[in-house]
């Protein structure tokens, strides 16, 4: 029996970014897909495991562990992980963290914000459309946080300023991922570019990445269909 149950929905970069972690740590796993548009995550049974129905959640032996960067340093402690991704060198671990706790109001929050605004809202929880005001603003702060992502990468290859890739960087890519579902490209910043492209080709990260877009309008047609 695998005493590790994860919650959560693959289109959400939280979640991947965990799935991602045990894939690349090769901890074992059972994925319970969550269904956002049905409220699954606001079911009494749900906010016994987060009381803030937030997703991703992990179960591990009957501790449940909520917050995405909370649960990467608890998985990292419990299965003794010990590679680049998270390594034990206190001083990386402090970069990475660092970064981790950076990533959420200033990175998560501009590129998920337009992404949710724009393409995930109206499809899973009835968003009304943007306005032109809003939707300039929303993909201004998207933008911008495009533009300060790229410098670091710059600056330094890789956004927790470390030596190898992380998961800060893969915190970082799954983020950029979703501006898939507003067809943003990142032809402008070729090193951030090149950066994301070689993530995106690690198999533990391709094999979890694969087909999202594409899913996601086929169902957001089938709704469209039905309303019709």
């Amino acid at each position: 029996m695998i005493p590790l149950n994860l919650y959560g929905s693959i289109l959400s970069p939280p979640t991947r970014s965990v799935i991602e972690f045990c894939k690349l740590s090769k901890i074992n796993f059972n994925f319970i897909n969550i269904n956002a548009k049905q409220g699954d995550h606001k079911t009494p049974e749900y906010k016994k495991l987060n009381p803030f129905c937030k997703f991703p959640v992990i179960v591990h032996n009957g501790f449940n562990v909520w917050e995405s960067p909370s649960i990467v340093v608890y998985l990292a402690d419990t299965y003794n992980i010990n590679t680049n991704w998270y390594p034990k060198d206190i001083k990386i671990r402090a970069r990475i963290n660092s970064y981790l706790h950076w990533h959420h109001e200033n990175v998560r929050s501009p590129l998920a914000g337009y992404v949710r605004g724009k393409v995930l809202g109206p499809v899973f929880y009835a968003y009304p459309e943007l306005d032109e005001e809003n939707d300039k603003k929303l993909k201004d702060k998207m933008i911008s946080c495009i533009r300060e992502l790229s410098d670091i990468i710059d600056d330094n290859g890789f956004v927790a300023r470390t030596e190898k890739l992380s998961i800060a960087d893969v915190f970082a890519f799954n983020e950029i991922f979703n501006t898939k579902f507003v067809k943003f490209a990142l032809d402008e910043y070729p090193k951030l570019n090149s950066w994301f492209k070689g993530i995106e080709e690690i198999a533990e990260i391709k094999d979890t990445n694969d087909g999202i877009i594409e899913g996601f309008y086929k169902f957001a047609d089938s709704i469209k269909n039905k309303d019709k």
